[in-house]
């Protein structure tokens, strides 16, 4: 009886669990799976409605080969990876420096300012992309051409000013203990 309940409770605990579990980590790959895919398989492959389309029966590399060779594909990452690391020192610092200050001094307004940039962090990113972009669009930076829309530094300001960055950085300077400050003098 034992072991009828024991092997019960494994094919129980199979269904309940594992199978959902399994079933999510199919769900979850499957687009890998399909790029993958999509970028061995030649292009008579990828329209003919007669191959089955989880396999690859003519691999080929001429994606690739296109990608790299007629293409700015480096260009494009050197500008995104050139953009990241900038946008994320700048956000970085000012990020550091705002939560620094207002977590550790005090002065009027900072209690204020700090519900504010709270409040500023539950609405959502997306509503707050949208009027940067058009202040960004009307933005005469350095003397240059006022349309800076499709610029690097759009983006950097876009990515720079977010104010979670500022809030979290403010939490850890009010949990940041005040001995080290205080030892010098």
């Amino acid at each position: 009886m034992g072991t009828q309940m024991r092997g019960y409770a494994v094919v129980r605990r199979a269904i309940i669990v594992y199978v959902p579990v399994a079933l999510l980590v199919l769900i979850t790959l499957f687009p890998f799976y399909w790029m993958v895919i999509t970028a061995f398989k030649p292009n008579q492959e990828l329209y003919d409605h007669a191959v089955s389309p989880f396999v690859i029966l003519h691999p080929t590399l001429e994606h690739f080969q296109y990608l790299f060779e007629r293409t700015h594909y480096a260009d494009w990452l050197r500008n995104t990876m050139v953009v990241s690391v900038i946008a994320t020192l700048i956000s970085l610092a000012a990020s550091v420096m705002a939560g620094y200050s207002l977590g550790r001094l005090r002065y009027r307004g900072a209690n204020w300012l700090g519900w504010a940039i709270f409040v500023t962090y539950l609405v959502p990113p997306t509503l707050l992309f949208l009027p940067l972009t058009d202040v960004i669009s009307n933005f005469n930076i350095f003397g240059w051409e006022p349309r800076l829309l499709n610029s690097i530094w759009s983006r950097l300001h876009c990515r720079a000013c977010s104010p979670w960055r500022s809030f979290l950085s403010r939490s850890r300077g009010t949990s940041l203990s005040t001995r080290w400050y205080f030892s010098r003098t």
